[in-house]
């Protein structure tokens, strides 16, 4: 059995302060799990009546979760800056903020609409270094997606798992709640060539591009009539789209594809951690460096 803390801290070429930082948004994840197991029993469900800064409604357990970091965060340590989806403007904690420090971008309950049907909740979270002499502002943080640091995600389920790469594969571990510490299930998570399995949000489909339409109706219609085509959209879509995140319409085991608007895919900050992780299942660099004009104009992913 490995533990996270062992795994991090034995054999691993990652900074120091970036093992503290994976340490605390693991400890953030576990407080997070443990609530959720009985929110619906503690009345914490349901909306707050507050609107975030994407114009969601927020659930309460979203305003916690969010509080659960800053708690985490603001205790010491070496990430100086925090900028969630639930805030407004970003956190800034300065006597933290040494010459060598972090910023963590996160979304600290991902698909929380679903706690109403007990469906599957997730964290998001990217890690970027600060440059020396910073201010309170965040030019440095808005940079090109390949120089994150760290990024991964958390899936609250049958059971917690946290999967994270620093730039040298993709690893996961599972919550063992009888000794309330994260252990080691798979390590350089590899995607396979072709796989069986693509996700979709379908509920959007009716403002998909046409093309896009067209290829879920050639997937899904009679068998064997899309089956030359599906064969080649997963050999694309199993290595080419950012498939790994605790989101509800997500599928996070390797092999599986996910479609989704490029102006999503390259606005959001979360996103792109999960291209780094895609990028390390797949053994290769990715684009993570793509403009949003270009997004903007791409109604499917460029090969």
């Amino acid at each position: 059995m490995i533990t996270l803390d062992r795994y991090l801290r034995t054999g691993q070429r990652i900074d120091p302060g970036l093992i503290v930082a994976l340490e605390q948004v693991a400890l953030a994840v576990k407080r997070i799990s443990n609530e959720l197991a009985g929110a619906a029993l503690k009345g914490e469900l349901g909306y707050s009546g507050a609107i975030n800064v994407q114009g969601e409604a927020v659930e309460k357990l979203d305003t916690w979760s969010d509080n659960v970091f800053v708690d985490t965060f603001s205790g010491g340590g070496p990430v100086c800056t925090l900028i969630s989806e639930e805030m407004e403007e970003p956190r800034h904690f300065k006597a933290q903020c040494a010459r060598y420090s972090y910023a963590v971008l996160y979304d600290p309950l991902d698909g929380s609409s679903n706690t109403d049907v007990n469906g599957a909740l997730g964290t998001i979270f990217a890690v970027r270094r600060r440059k020396p002499g910073h201010g309170d502002g965040i030019e440095d943080v808005l940079t090109a997606g390949s120089e994150q640091i760290a990024a991964g995600y958390a899936l609250y389920g049958p059971a917690t798992m946290l999967v994270w790469t620093a730039g040298d594969g993709v690893n996961a571990f599972v919550l063992e709640h009888g000794i309330g510490e994260f252990v080691l299930w798979r390590e350089r998570i590899r995607m396979p060539e072709r796989g069986k399995t693509y996700g979709v949000n379908q509920a959007n489909a009716a403002r998909w591009h046409p093309g896009a339409r067209a290829l879920l109706e050639r997937l899904t219609g009679p068998k064997g009539q899309g089956r030359w085509l599906l064969a080649a959209l997963l050999r694309r879509l199993g290595r080419r789209l950012p498939s790994l995140s605790a989101q509800r319409r997500n599928l996070p085991l390797p092999g599986r594809g996910e479609r989704r608007r490029q102006e999503h895919l390259q606005a959001t900050p979360d996103v792109r951690g999960r291209a780094a992780l895609d990028a390390g299942r797949a053994g290769r660099r990715r684009r993570l460096d793509r403009t949003r004009a270009r997004a903007r104009s791409c109604p499917w992913p460029h090969p």
